[in-house]
Parts: C-alpha cells; structure tokens; sequence
C-alpha cells in the first residue's frame, strides 16, 4: 500500500473516471430497476427525490491507487428501491450500470447489511458532475472502483457477473 498523505473531503479528492465523464440531464434522466423482479420500473430525478431520503455517517472511501477520501452521504437505500420493485427468489445481485458504460455487481445480502445506497449529496451539498452526479453507489468498506458513478440502471441477477475492474484483474 501507499503512504496516505492528506485525508480528504470526498469533493476534494483526486477524479477518476475510466471511461470519460458524461453529461447527465436532469429532464430526461431516469433511474431503471429490471431483471430478476415482479415489477420492473423507472424513477425520474423528481421522483427519486421525492424518496425517503438515508444519510451515512462519515464514511472513508479508499482507491486502490492509495489515495482515501471522507463523505457523509445522503440519498436513496438501495433496499427501498429492491423492496418496490419485488426481487424474485432467484436475485442475488445487483448489477450497477452507468451512463458512462461502467459496470459493477455486488450481492443483495451486503447492499441490505450495509445499508447501500444511491447518494445525490455528499457533506451536505449535491454531487459535482465529476464526484458522480446525479447518483452514485455508496458501498462501505469496499474500493472505490465499487463506488460506481452516474449510475443509472440496477439490473438483479442470480449470478455474479465481473464488472469493469475484475475483467481486466
């Protein structure tokens, strides 16, 4: 691992993004919820704010490059999002997608553990275009590569599936 110099603010951190950083449209932008459920759906960004609104406590988030950045994050569980859509016997994961084309999964069990979610805010203001605006994935106690930005549809499927980093190693 590398030295950590200077803890910081999530909005301070360094950017990455592998794939480019698209521009995302509020009126047209819709959040997707299919695969292995009874009622797939979609939210535009009005109705993902109107949602019950979940808040992290301070919440490191650490690359593998190693760099660490702080955030306390607000935005919507993704447990309220599985629960409305009914995920079937069969779903084990959920498949995170990205505007940008970036993948991740991660297993229902940990996303409900943890208390996952889509965050719209961190420390205590909106998301910046580069930080993952209008949705990114808060996954506790992962890497960053985890924290997939600009997410945009939640596919639930029975097996794990490699995202973007575990398909290059």
């Amino acid at each position: 691992l590398f030295p950590i110099t200077e803890l910081k603010s999530a909005g301070e951190g360094p950017i990455r993004s592998v794939l480019g950083e698209p521009k995302i449209y509020l009126e047209t932008f819709q959040l997707t919820i299919s695969g292995l459920v009874d009622s797939s759906y979609s939210l535009s960004w009005d109705e993902i704010n109107e949602l019950p609104a979940a808040y992290t406590d301070t919440m490191i988030m650490y690359c593998v490059d190693g760099w660490e950045v702080w955030g306390n994050w607000k935005g919507v569980l993704i447990s309220d999002l599985l629960d409305k859509a009914h995920v079937q016997s069969d779903g084990n994961y959920v498949l995170f997608e990205s505007i940008d084309g970036y993948k991740t999964a991660l297993p229902i069990s940990y996303l409900e553990k943890y208390n996952s979610m889509l965050a719209y805010q961190v420390n205590y203001g909106p998301l910046q275009d580069h930080d993952g605006f209008p949705l990114r994935l808060i996954a506790f106690g992962k890497y960053g590569y985890k924290w997939a930005k600009w997410v945009s549809k939640l596919r639930i499927i029975n097996e794990l599936q490699l995202g973007y980093w575990e398909k290059l190693g």
